[in-house]
């Protein structure tokens, strides 16, 4: 036999044993009926926020402008 011959009834072999699919055996309708539950996605882990640096501002005060009176000039006579 050739080689060509062999592969060809091999991949028509596994050809129709993938094709057919597996053997459905069936049963009585009451046994092994598992109602479908809804799966629920599991909960995010609790990530706790980091924390906000508190970035401490320069107060400005006011300097106090001292107060200089105006010279009065008065004209002589």
């Amino acid at each position: 036999m050739s080689f060509s011959y062999i592969s060809c009834i091999l991949l028509f072999s596994l050809q129709r044993s993938y094709c057919s699919g597996p053997e459905v055996v069936e049963e009585p309708y009451h046994t092994h009926v598992v109602p479908a539950v809804p799966v629920e996605p599991a909960p995010a882990p609790y990530v706790e926020p980091a924390p906000v640096p508190v970035i401490p501002t320069k107060v400005v005060e006011p300097v106090p402008v001292p107060v200089v009176p105006a010279k009065v000039v008065v004209p002589a006579p």
